[in-house]
Formats: structure tokens, sequence, C-alpha cells
């Protein structure tokens, strides 16, 4: 029997080493479960870190469009005010600001649009969804003793803007919610103060980390606490010369 002999040759040899090559490098690029859990783990630790963040970052962003809204309110309060002589939008007991603002009515012009009554971080729907909002949430207290004209009790009369020597000091409208379902109109105007104090269940209104967005009646508005409300506004601002109660109220 002949010797055979088995030539190779140098193009398989080549072609071989290539494939085994590629093999190889498919095989060290691929996950091992451990490898991949370990990659799900450090995507958990990361976006538990910086999560909060962003958050709070995103809360910041809500509370400016607030306290944008509160800004137009207070420019769309201006306008009126010019257009009636001086004096601050009036209506009788359970009145409607908001739906006077955005000329529901057709009694006064549109001064604002139904989203601006509307503060992104508020989540609680009405109870009232009153036709003028147009399915955006009311989530301001207009302030009763600035707003509200009562014959009896004489606790509230109409206000003029000459009336005013402390403006700054005075609150117009406020962070605020209305959640007693038997009464719908007293979600929208109703003593300020109730915002900042006593009304913490009734009105769960911090939805600004701990802090009220306001608008002053000398159009600035300003974020501030309850305790920055009790020690530096109420009582310090205007007094009405007729009822000779604090607007502040």
């Amino acid at each position: 029997m002949k010797n055979t002999k088995l030539v190779y040759s140098s193009e398989f040899v080549v072609c071989s080493k290539k494939k085994e090559k590629s093999i190889n490098y498919q095989l060290r690029t691929a996950f091992t479960l451990v490898e991949l859990l370990v990659v799900i783990a450090i995507i958990a630790i990361l976006a538990a870190m910086f999560l909060p963040a962003l958050s709070k970052a995103m809360e910041r962003g809500r509370t400016a469009i607030c306290m944008n809204n509160l800004k137009q309110m207070g420019l769309a309060i201006t306008m009126y005010v010019d257009d009636y002589d001086g004096w601050y939008i009036t209506a009788p007991d359970g009145c409607r600001v908001g739906l006077i603002l955005t000329g529901y009515n057709n009694i006064c012009p549109r001064y604002i649009s139904p989203k601006i009554l509307s503060c992104p971080s508020d989540k609680i729907k009405n109870y009232w969804p009153y036709a003028y909002l147009k399915g955006n949430n009311l989530s301001y207290r207009f302030s009763y003793r600035m707003f509200v004209y009562i014959p009896s009790p004489a606790d509230a009369s109409p206000v003029r803007i000459s009336m005013l020597k402390k403006p700054e000091k005075d609150p117009l409208i406020c962070d605020s919610e209305w959640k007693i379902p038997s009464n719908p109109y007293w979600g929208q105007v109703y003593y300020i103060s109730g915002a900042y104090t006593e009304d913490y269940v009734l009105y769960p209104k911090n939805r600004h980390a701990g802090r009220i967005n306001t608008l002053f009646a000398d159009g600035h508005v300003e974020s501030i606490t309850p305790e920055y409300y009790s020690s530096e506004i109420r009582y310090k601002g205007d007094i009405h010369p007729k009822t000779t109660y604090h607007l502040t109220e």
C-alpha cells in the first residue's frame, strides 16, 4: 500500500484560521448572564441616585409655570382695574372672579385663558367642574377681602387701588384647593389666610416643597412659607378704610 500524503493548501489553512478567529471574537463579545445582571444592577443604582434630583428639577419647572400663571393673572387684574376706574373685581357672596377674568359671562372682556387658572402641580380634580374652566382645574384662591362685597355682614367692601398704601403686603391670589363638595362657590373666593394657616386638611396647597406661590397687589409673585405669611404678611398690609378689616386676611 502506497503511503499517502495529506496535502493542505495554504488557502485552506488561512481560511480556517480566519473562521476560528471570528468565532473566538463572537464568543468574547457576548454577555454572560452574570455580566448582564451586573449591568442591570448598575443602571438601577444610577437611576436611584439621579431620579430624585430629576424629580426636584421637574417640580422646579412646574413651580415656575405656576408663578408665571399668577403673574399673568396679576397683569389681567391690572387691566381690569384700569378698565373700571381703579376698582378691583367686585361681586356678591360666592362670586366667581375666575369667570369674570376669563370673560365667560360676556359682560367683561376676556383677560386670561382658563388654562392660567390651573397649576401644573395640582393633580386633584375639582369636585365642581365649572363650565368656564373648560376642563381645567381651579388651583388658586382669590382673596375674599379684596374681591367680595357683602352688604351684611359688612366684613368686605369694594376695594379701590388708591386705598392701598402697602400693596406689596396685600395678597390677591395664592395656591389653594377646594375640597368641600357641598359648597361649590366658596372654592373660588375665601379668606386667603386659610390657605396658609388652619385649613391644611381642607385645602391641600403645599404643592411646591412646602411653599405657597402668592400674587400680591403690587404685581409681584413670591413663593412663601406659612410661617412667613404669619410673621411678615398677616396684619402687616392694608386695612380697608370703610370696614376697618385687614385686607391680608
